[in-house]
């Protein structure tokens, strides 16, 4: 173990101890303080912040995408890289207070596969089964770090599932050649195989303090976390107006569609709208066609006053916040989760 120090965050007040081994983000969350993240791996740019106080900060090795060397000489700094050598004061720059103070403690243990089944061609419906404890605590839209059988590697995958005693955890994994993870799963493993986890990361939930109408868009995996967050909704009764715009490229890339039409029915104004980028001859498709924004673009003439909440592969994530944007829906009320790499092509944050 290192030293020890406090780092403060602003403008909400809240000071954490910290170990300078460990990064400054890591340190809030197994403390339950849920900071704004996304890939962890200094690449995404969602925990950006500034210092305010103190100058003795190590990064861990990052994207300068995600921090330009100018922006780090003005003293900005990504947490999830960060570690602290002396007190800090940090500035928040992307900050939710509401789930900053809501967070869940981080909590390890063992999961056995209960079923492994193909929902299209490339993307596998993942089961598991709390082994131990007995319980981790999460919201909807979090997602559960896996660390990779004979490796010290991790994958991270969002939770599809609500809550619930029995333990059970659900997942969309999507299937690359070459995946660390996902290869793995599509090759190697099998029911009753454990696996060790870690959970709950991520700010992609529900923010339970506004009730204006929402816009989910979505594209591969990025099912997962907005079928968690739309099962929550039926389970608890919330009637807020939903749209959920799914891109795929062609029918074989659809999944869910019956589950989706179950929700139809439990939620009051909930529309699912499916559409392909490259539909076959064979697909007989009626419905949209095109890339995800260009149906949102088409069907949508103002987003002002909504909720947006977008997940998936980082190139339709990017392209419909401007979309999002230039339709009149706040920046801080887009939500998003973009499924970046690591290493290797994998799904993720």
């Amino acid at each position: 173990m290192g030293e020890k120090h406090v780092v403060r965050f602003e403008p909400v007040g809240i000071e954490i101890e910290v170990d300078s081994d460990q990064t400054i983000l890591r340190a809030a969350a197994e403390q339950g303080v849920q900071l704004m993240h996304g890939c962890k791996e200094g690449q995404c740019s969602a925990c950006k912040s500034f210092v305010l106080e103190g100058e003795d900060i190590e990064l861990d090795s990052y994207s300068t995408f995600a921090l330009p060397d100018y922006e780090k000489e003005e003293g900005q700094t990504l947490l999830c890289r960060a570690h602290a050598y002396e007190d800090l004061t940090i500035e928040l720059l992307n900050y939710d207070e509401e789930i900053i103070r809501s967070g869940l403690p981080l909590r390890t243990g063992t999961v056995e596969i209960v079923a492994i089944e193909p929902v299209t061609h490339d993307m596998r419906h993942l089961v598991v089964r709390l082994v131990e404890p007995e319980e981790i605590k999460f919201f909807p839209g979090q997602y559960m770090d896996f660390q990779v059988p004979g490796t010290e590697e991790t994958r991270s995958f969002s939770m599809a599932n609500t809550p619930n005693r029995e333990g059970d955890l659900e997942f969309v994994v999507k299937v690359y050649p070459g995946g660390l993870f996902s290869e793995h799963l599509d090759t190697r493993l099998q029911v009753g195989d454990r696996l060790a986890v870690e959970a709950p990361f991520g700010t992609f939930t529900l923010r339970e303090n506004r009730t204006s109408d929402l816009v989910f868009v979505g594209g591969g995996a990025g099912m997962a976390p907005m079928l968690g967050l739309l099962r929550s909704m039926a389970e608890r009764g919330i009637e807020r107006k939903v749209t959920f715009y799914y891109g795929a490229r062609a029918r074989r890339d659809l999944c869910f569609e019956k589950e989706l039409a179950a929700l139809a029915e439990q939620l009051p104004g909930f529309t699912y709208v499916p559409a392909l980028s490259e539909p076959s001859a064979d697909d007989d498709w009626a419905g949209e066609t095109g890339l995800i924004t260009e149906v949102l673009a088409r069907r949508e003439s103002t987003l002002a006053g909504k909720d947006a909440y977008v997940c998936g592969p980082p190139p339709m994530v990017d392209a419909a916040i401007v979309e999002l944007t230039r339709l009149g829906c706040a920046d801080n009320h887009i939500f998003y989760d973009r499924f970046t790499t690591t290493g290797e092509p994998e799904e993720r944050p």
